[in-house]
This record gives structure tokens, C-alpha cells and sequence, in this order.
């Protein structure tokens, strides 16, 4: 039976990058959001049998090459295993306030991005992108997902490709320069080391 979530934020990382998962836990992981769910995803098939508990391990390359491929079979994963209205796709190194990422969800649209939607219509994977479910449907079963090269261009690529209506906004962040704060609307920010992912929170 699928579990029901309205959004399943699925973080990227890579087996021997525990110590960014680690420090994801200890921050922005503490504060959980109703109807949320966050998963880490990892290639390799195995390892990692401490953190199976929010750790899913793929049959698949972990190598950031092969991060178009290892995306893909999360997304495969999550449609096997969960009933979710939206996925939130971000990186270990990405800062997300988990209490306002459903103020991003707009129906209308299929996939939402950062600023680099408006730009290339494609989102930065770092700063974090949504996909309603109905496009990591799609995405999964069109020709043209190859397993190298770079994941958020093709994903953006691809999406467009197969009709789909994209937003961009400024409070997904491709950086840590602006961050969610107490007076501002900010989501995500990227490129956060362990030390800076805790001095953020």
C-alpha cells in the first residue's frame, strides 16, 4: 500500500556524503510540515544500513555523472511507493524551510523552479524544484531520460517538451547569499556546507 503524502521532498546525496546528511538532519529536518515527507536518495544498491530509516539506497550508478539516471529511479521509486500530490526535488547541500514549501504549490502549473525557469526553462536541482505527480509520470515514461549529463536541464528539457506548464520564483535560491529568515519569504538556498546548513539554522 502507498503511503499518502501531499508533497515528498526527495534529497539527493551520495553514499559517502553522510556527513551533509547528518547535518540536514540536524537542522531543517527538525522542524517537520503536515503532509510532508522527506526521503534521502542515494545510488549503489547497497551500503548505508544505518539510515535506512529516511534513506532510500537505488539500483543504480552514484556517481555525479550518473545523477540523471539516479534521479530517474527515485522518481520510479516514489510513484511505486508513495500516493503524493507533488515532489520537491533538492540536493544535501540545499536549506529548506519545510514550513513554508507548500505556500510554492500552484496547481496550474507542472513543474516550479527557480529564477533559471525564466531564463532556460529549466530549474536549478540545487535550489530545489517542484513536479506535480502527473509529470514525474510523464517524465518516467518518455523517451529521452538519459542517465548522464546534467539532471535539472534535461528534467526541465524534457517537461517542456511533454507540454509542461512551468513557474519560476525567486524563493527557491541558488545560493546561500539570500536564505529563509524570520523577515523574508525565502524557501531554499544552495551551495550550504554542513557548517553554514547549521549556522543558517
Amino acid at each position: 500500500m502507498k503511503k499518502q503524502v501531499k508533497i515528498l521532498v526527495g534529497i539527493c546525496s551520495c553514499q559517502r556524503m553522510k556527513e551533509k546528511r547528518d547535518a540536514v538532519r540536524e537542522t531543517w529536518l527538525r522542524h517537520p510540515a503536515d503532509g510532508i515527507e522527506c526521503v534521502f536518495f542515494v545510488g549503489g544498491k547497497e551500503g548505508v544500513e544505518e539510515e535506512r530509516r529516511d534513506t532510500v539506497v537505488l539500483d543504480t550508478a552514484d556517481g555525479y555523472n550518473e545523477l540523471p539516471g539516479k534521479v530517474k529511479s527515485f522518481f520510479v521509486y516514489a510513484l511505486e511507493n508513495y500516493d503524493f500530490e507533488w515532489l520537491f526535488k533538492c540536493d544535501d547541500d540545499t536549506y529548506v524551510d519545510l514550513g513554508r514549501l507548500e505556500s510554492l504549490v500552484d496547481d496550474e502549473y507542472d513543474l516550479i523552479g527557480d529564477a533559471l525557469v525564466s531564463m532556460r526553462n529549466s530549474p536549478s536541482g540545487g535550489a530545489g524544484y517542484f513536479l506535480k505527480r502527473s509529470m514525474v509520470e510523464k517524465l518516467v515514461e518518455a523517451p529521452g531520460f538519459p542517465d548522464c549529463g546534467a539532471e535539472d536541464l534535461i528534467v526541465g528539457e524534457l517537461a517542456g517538451r511533454l507540454g509542461g506548464r512551468m513557474k519560476s520564483t525567486g524563493r527557491l535560491y541558488t545560493s546561500n547569499v539570500h536564505y529563509p529568515y524570520k523577515d523574508n519569504d525565502m524557501v531554499t538556498a544552495h551551495w550550504c556546507t554542513p557548517a553554514i546548513l547549521r549556522a543558517l539554522h
